[in-house]
């Protein structure tokens, strides 16, 4: 299992030579679990240099969908907020904002199993928010969001002990 190499290569910035040696070793073998969480980090880190190219990111954002990762792979779905944050940046700090862009992103993001409820779900609803708040796709914008979220955070509080009075 060419893991080890995989990593150093990724580690070491030679993400297309780190992507072709993934890829092979996913297409050996489309079951195997190990191959495309491989392949997954190696295009996480690919995302990361593209997040101020809406096309190539779509078109990544498109393969790690095609790897079909089971939501348990949290560790992955919750750092992959972090770059689609860094492209919602991108779009929402161009001197005008293009609402189209940020649809097409939202539209790209929204079936993958993101993990909720954690820091970096939050950074990406604050970006992603910026860009969608004026949008006619809000309300599909906060439904894909669940602010069911805040109301189980709000829930787990203990109470004000000054609330008693």
């Amino acid at each position: 299992m060419p893991a080890k190499e995989i990593k150093e290569l990724r580690q070491a910035g030679k993400l297309e030579e780190a992507y072709a040696m993934a890829k092979a070793e996913l297409e050996a073998d489309l079951s195997n679990i190990w191959g495309k969480r491989n392949l997954s980090w190696v295009l996480y880190a690919q995302l990361d240099e593209l997040a101020s190219n809406l096309d190539a990111f779509i078109e990544k954002i498109n393969e790690v969908k095609e790897l079909d990762l089971p939501a348990s792979e949290e560790m992955f779905f919750e750092n992959i907020s972090i770059v689609i944050s860094k492209a919602a940046r991108v779009i929402t700090h161009e001197a005008t904002l293009d609402i189209n862009k940020i649809h097409r992103l939202f539209d790209s993001i929204k079936e993958l199993s993101i993990k909720r409820n954690s820091k970096w779900f939050s950074v990406l609803f604050n970006a992603m928010h910026k860009g969608m708040k004026e949008s006619n796709r809000y309300i599909a914008f906060a439904d894909w969001w669940d602010f069911k979220i805040l109301d189980r955070k709000i829930s787990k509080r203990k109470k004000c002990p000054m609330a008693k009075k």
